[in-house]
């Protein structure tokens, strides 16, 4: 997902001292979302099977905490990783952007070729 240029690990289990003030303090993550986006996507996801699934854009790790509860294993990537505030959970720091970008240009590319297929 995140190219090896701009991977970068971490594994909290406490948070740093030099987190910023902003973050200081014990509290668990918050919703950096719009209101409802994580009920909602815990109502699509409800329903199937249980297995990885990455949070991108995890921002504080409030929706991860959410899948985590739910019986997920939940990876997760934001480009600020330092604002991740779940414990015990992995956090990459990476920009999906071009990789999403490309992805995106490869299923245009595919549904365009598919359509010219069907032309009589």
């Amino acid at each position: 997902m995140a190219t090896a240029e701009t991977a970068e690990t971490t594994t909290r289990t406490v948070k740093p001292a030099d987190h910023p003030p902003l973050l200081a303090g014990d509290r668990g993550p918050i919703a950096m979302s719009r209101p409802g986006l994580h009920e909602t996507v815990l109502k699509i996801l409800g329903p199937l099977p249980r297995g990885v699934i990455l949070d991108c854009h995890a921002g504080e790790g409030a929706l991860a905490q959410d899948l985590l509860a739910e019986g997920f294993d939940v990876r997760c990537c934001d480009l600020y990783s330092e604002l991740f505030r779940l414990d015990g959970v992995e956090i990459k720091r990476g920009d999906l952007a071009g990789t999403l970008r490309r992805i995106a240009d490869h299923v245009r590319d595919f549904a365009r070729d598919a359509a010219a297929d069907e032309r009589p």
